[in-house]
C-alpha cells in the first residue's frame, strides 16, 4: 500500500513539472528561436531516422513473406 501511494505520489509530481515546465517552455519559445532550433536539431533527425528504421523493417518483412 506504502509503495503505491509513492508511485501515485511520484507520478502526480512528474506530470505538475512537466505541465509546468511545458508552459514555460511555451512561453519562452513564442519569445526565443533557440527552442525551434532545438527541435529542428533534435527531432527532425530522429523522426527521419525512426522512420528510415520502420522503411528498412518493413522492406525486411515485405523480402520474408
Amino acid at each position: 500500500m506504502d509503495e503505491t501511494g509513492n508511485l501515485l505520489e511520484t507520478t502526480f509530481s512528474t506530470v505538475v513539472l512537466f505541465l509546468h515546465l511545458k508552459k514555460k517552455i511555451h512561453f519562452t519559445s513564442m519569445k526565443h528561436t533557440w527552442f525551434r532550433e532545438i527541435i529542428v536539431k533534435i527531432l527532425i533527425p530522429y523522426t527521419f531516422v525512426t522512420r528510415q528504421l520502420f522503411y528498412s523493417s518493413l522492406k525486411n518483412i515485405v523480402v520474408t513473406f
